[in-house]
């Protein structure tokens, strides 16, 4: 016999030896020896009494996992000896934990579109694919809100002169009446608003509700469609792009952060800071843009808030003649009011 499988087999003849000259354990014994001692396996048999003191009897031990057909068992007195059912001991009942955090109420889809164009219908099909209705501000160069109201010039006027402006700065005071002033909307509901004509939705919309968490931490918050850099904004060429870049804006990366005043072209850095701060999402577009937008009610509104604030400031400007623009346009205004 190899010596390395010496000296288990000798500890074993021990162990037998000490196990004939002292009475059989219990299952009682047995399940609270194997607990306290971490065992895995737990003995399937039917418990045996500890009055067996007959030597014979315990020459061949059943094995812990050996079943028995009787009901009873007998001593050498012939007296019948009832089993002792086993006990299992359970472990305790916890129950699943419910969920924490903020839980949004079912999603809503938003567009703007004041010129009627058919291409709307691909977003419109593909949202109602999902089960959902697409709800559309602006239609067909509207003037009136869904309750009639109307916030006049800003709403009502045209695109005639060509200056991309007047319509982007309609999506503001659409979306900022809709948020303030419609009773049928709750704080907890979750709001897609998404551009109308070059959207294609691939994927079912009900799936955006555990990214949106995902994403939030299982808060409440605000995501926006990102962009690899800010092209459309603060680098754009020409008076537009030079006028941004050298003017002056206010920005406050957080709360715990003092205000202070940067020139426009250090606003993509500023931006590219603030996405690194609070986004877990680690992919390239840290840029903000201004055509998708999830959230639940109350943040977006208070979002939009800050975006009137910053689109004041800009008039306020222009009055003043500080500044050619009197609206430097929708995505500008949300990457200021983003760093605010």
């Amino acid at each position: 016999m190899p010596t390395k499988y010496q000296w288990p087999l000798l500890a074993l003849l021990a162990t037998g030896a000490l196990l004939g000259a002292t009475d059989v354990l219990t299952y009682r014994k047995m399940n609270a020896l194997m607990h306290s001692t971490g065992a895995h396996v737990r003995p399937k048999a039917a418990a045996v009494s500890n009055s067996l003191r007959d030597a014979s009897s315990l020459s061949q031990p059943s094995p812990t996992n050996a079943s028995f057909s009787a009901d009873v068992l007998r001593d050498d007195d012939d007296d019948p000896v009832e089993l002792t059912p086993p006990i299992v001991v359970e472990p305790p009942f916890s129950a699943p934990e419910a969920p924490t955090g903020f839980i949004p109420r079912p999603l809503r889809v938003l567009t703007l579109a004041d010129n009627p164009r058919a291409v709307i219908c691909l977003t419109a099909s593909s949202v109602y694919q999902s089960g959902m209705v697409l709800q559309v501000l602006a239609w067909d160069h509207s003037t009136e809100f869904f309750d009639h109201s109307s916030c006049g010039g800003p709403c009502s006027k045209a695109n005639t002169d060509g200056d991309f402006r007047v319509g982007q700065q309609k999506k503001v005071h659409w979306l900022t009446h809709y948020f303030e002033h419609n009773a049928d909307l709750h704080d907890d509901d979750l709001i897609l608003f998404t551009d109308a004509w070059d959207v294609v939705i691939q994927r079912d919309l009900r799936e955006l509700t555990a990214v949106f968490l995902a994403q939030t931490n299982h808060q409440r918050g605000v995501i926006f469609n990102g962009e690899p850099g800010c092209g459309d904004s603060f680098t754009l060429p020409g008076m537009y792009g030079d006028q941004l870049r050298h003017g002056a804006f206010t920005v406050q990366l957080d709360s715990t952060y003092p205000e202070r005043t940067i020139q426009g072209d250090n606003m993509c850095n500023m931006i590219a800071a603030k996405t690194s701060m609070n986004s877990l999402s680690k992919g390239p577009n840290w840029s903000l843009g201004s055509g998708g937008i999830l959230g639940d009610v109350q943040s977006v509104r208070a979002f939009l808030r800050r975006v009137n604030q910053v689109h004041a400031e800009q008039q306020q400007k222009f009055d003043r003649r500080e500044s050619p623009f009197f609206f430097y346009g929708d995505q500008i205004a949300f990457q200021l009011a983003y760093v605010r």
